[in-house]
């Protein structure tokens, strides 16, 4: 037989399962026991509710609405940076600094931007917002997996409805 687990241990474990917040395994690797001696410790002690899935669907579901809420912050900041890019190249007075030969770092002020610094800002713009539509596309792609699935599904139930029809070409005319 395994040795008892300490009082003030067992006390740890039980609080953790009181509490809910971390899951079955977790607790274990926390407290270094097996997960078999947490779910037993539930089960005589603990909560009848402790672990039960709906409050792993429920974090799971806050946790896809928190990472679309940072995937939408993403975009957003990305389209922003792209947006002040356009800005400065849009700009009455394109504004550059460069560093001399001695060091010194000088200010030089044009109508237009050099065609360098155009096309590596047209291309930071291009790809701030090719990251933007890839965050953004990661939803819809979800959103259209969904779709087709349940469009499939319910093709599935039509196959299977006009399957147990009877075929009226197989009739025979009755006499």
């Amino acid at each position: 037989m395994p040795p008892r687990i300490p009082s003030d241990k067992r006390d740890a474990i039980l609080a953790d399962i009181r509490d809910g917040k971390l899951a079955c395994r977790a607790i274990a690797t926390k407290h270094g026991v097996s997960p078999s001696t947490v779910s037993k410790l539930k089960d005589e002690n603990g909560p009848a509710d402790a672990f039960e899935r709906s409050q792993t669907l429920h974090a799971t579901a806050a946790r896809q609405a928190d990472v679309r809420d940072l995937r939408s912050r993403l975009a957003l900041r990305t389209l922003q940076r792209a947006h002040a890019i356009l800005d400065r190249l849009d700009a009455d007075t394109f504004v550059t600094k460069t560093a001399t030969v001695t060091g010194e770092v000088i200010t030089i002020r044009t109508d237009d931007p050099a065609p360098r610094d155009e096309r590596d800002l047209a291309a930071a713009v291009s790809s701030y917002t090719t990251a933007a539509e890839r965050v953004t596309d990661v939803e819809d792609a979800s959103s259209a997996a969904r779709s087709l699935l349940s469009g499939l599904g319910d093709a599935l139930k039509v196959a299977a409805w006009n399957l147990d029809e009877p075929d009226e070409r197989d009739a025979t005319p009755q006499s």
